[in-house]
């Protein structure tokens, strides 16, 4: 898979198939890897848009944690359901710039 480049694959998956890949974010080994990510803590959510989020990074990881579920729901592959998480992951990632 595409991602064995960039993560050991074993550290990854455990994340990606589980209930919560959000946890991936705060795990200590990805860190310099998430780096932009964790920056988005700082960063106050549109309350028009998601009143439920107070910041981007709880708006993101949320959204991940949905993804498994929809992944789940909708029986997608293991490799659906990476693409799936991880476009949850950065769909705002650009908030931290804006």
């Amino acid at each position: 898979m595409w991602y064995t480049f960039a993560f050991n694959k074993k550290e990854i998956e455990k994340y990606i198939l589980s209930d919560h890949p959000s946890q991936m974010i705060e795990d200590n080994d990805f860190h310099d890897i998430f780096k932009s990510v964790l920056m988005l803590k700082e960063v106050p959510q549109d309350t028009k848009a998601h009143p439920e989020h107070e910041n981007v990074f709880v708006h993101i990881t949320r959204a991940m944690d949905d993804a498994a579920k929809i992944a789940d729901t909708e029986g997608l592959s293991e490799d659906d359901r990476l693409v799936l998480i991880f476009a949850s992951l950065f769909h705002d990632i650009v908030k931290e710039t804006a």
